[in-house]
Parts: C-alpha cells; sequence; structure tokens
C-alpha cells in the first residue's frame, strides 16, 4: 500500500470530472472523478491508498460498502484483509455515504473496485466494477512501480479529501 497525495490541476478539469495527478517515478500517476462527486469546494489534493484486492471475489466486492449507512460482517473482514486496521475499518464505517441524503454524499470517502483492463509501458490501466454510469471514479492509470509482480488483478482504492 502507497498513499498518494495528489494536486489537483484545474486546467485538466473536465464539462464532467476533475482530474488530480502526480509524478511518482517519472510516471504520471492520474485519478479522473465525477463532479457529482467532489465536494465543495473542490479540494485541492486528494489522499489515494491502493491495496490488492485480487484474492477476494469479484461479487463479493462488488457488494463492498454499497449498503446504505452501513459496513457488515463481512465487509470489515474484507477490509481486514486488505490490511486495514480496525482503527481505520472504525473511522470508514461512520463515513460511508447514507442514503437519502445525496447532497452529504460527495463529502464522504469514496471506495472504489477496480480490475486490471490493460497494460501499458509503464502503468497498469484498471476499470471500476459495476455499471459505468455509477462509477466514483474513472479508469484510473497505476504506475508500474506501484505495482507487485504479478500485478494484481483488482484493486481497493480508498480516497480521501485532503483539503
Amino acid at each position: 500500500m502507497r498513499t498518494f497525495h495528489c494536486k489537483l490541476d484545474l486546467v485538466k478539469s473536465t464539462d464532467r470530472k476533475f482530474r488530480w495527478d502526480e509524478d511518482i517515478d517519472g510516471t504520471n500517476f492520474e485519478l479522473y472523478i465525477p463532479h457529482w462527486r467532489v465536494p465543495e469546494p473542490t479540494p485541492r489534493m486528494i489522499s489515494v491508498k491502493i491495496y490488492d484486492a485480487t484474492f477476494i471475489s469479484s461479487s463479493r466486492l462488488l457488494e463492498l460498502g454499497r449498503r446504505p449507512g452501513q459496513l457488515n460482517h463481512s465487509d470489515m473482514l474484507v477490509l481486514e484483509k486488505i490490511g486495514l486496521t480496525a482503527e481505520q475499518i472504525r473511522e470508514m464505517y461512520v463515513r460511508i455515504p447514507i442514503e437519502g441524503a445525496p447532497r452529504e454524499r460527495n463529502e464522504h470517502p469514496i471506495i472504489a473496485v477496480v480490475e486490471i483492463d490493460r497494460e501499458h509501458t509503464r502503468t497498469v490501466r484498471y476499470s471500476p466494477l459495476g455499471d459505468p454510469e455509477r462509477w466514483e471514479i474513472g479508469q484510473p492509470y497505476v504506475p508500474i512501480s506501484e505495482l507487485g509482480d504479478p500485478y494484481p488483478q483488482q484493486l481497493i482504492l480508498l480516497v480521501g479529501w485532503v483539503d
């Protein structure tokens, strides 16, 4: 796991998404997030933690954090398996979005599950699981220098707002 602190590049903002990026070992790590999922005012920095979730089934990962307002026991076990401490899980438990409060949803951290899509020379592109209309992040290009060999088939990204 590595934490990235990425600066928002306002020049790269599109009609529908913001882009944060950081140079890591000479390779650009980019993360796009739809406007509807970003709090206001727009944070200039985000924190991204990436965990290998290869050993967890895709069907199980699709359900992670998707129940309104709660993480169940099974979710907690998955998060423990990827290396989160009990304290980190408790903190996430109170921040998971609550259905029926869409204005506040964008303030909560993002829990995104992605699977390997394709390999490039210096990065590996991952695609979020589930319905593309509900993706909370775009397709991240993760620098190879941050991935083990072989590359993880699935990752969990935890995205938090720094400022």
